[in-house]
């Protein structure tokens, strides 16, 4: 699994995500969702995600929404929304692949 930081936009400023690598779904908190103007959804099916630990992870419904980086174009985001993520916004790997993103390394210069 890998982690990488990134910078979007919101309707109202710029925000923190992760893009990771083994992610099964991409994750959003209620206050970032708040923040981007989203209504929550609840879950048409009952289902749970799992830490990597082992443990149970309660959803609290999921949202639909546009977000963009820095000067792209906007990007279609369907995330599960809970509490307690170590960022506000986690992207799965599939997303940047259907969304035709890529990831490009700095050498720091």
């Amino acid at each position: 699994m890998c982690l990488f930081p990134y910078r979007f936009m919101t309707a109202t400023k710029p925000s923190h995500l992760l893009a990771d690598t083994g992610a099964v779904t991409s994750l959003i908190t209620p206050s970032q969702a708040a923040l981007m103007g989203t209504k929550l959804q609840p879950l048409r099916q009952a289902f749970v995600i799992h830490s990597i630990s082992g443990q149970a992870l309660p959803l609290l419904g999921h949202i639909q929404t546009t977000i963009s980086f820095e000067d792209q174009r906007p990007c279609h985001l369907k995330a599960l929304v809970m509490d307690k993520l170590p960022t506000s916004l986690i992207l799965r790997l599939d997303f940047l692949s259907h969304e035709q993103l890529a990831i490009f390394f700095s050498d720091g210069a």
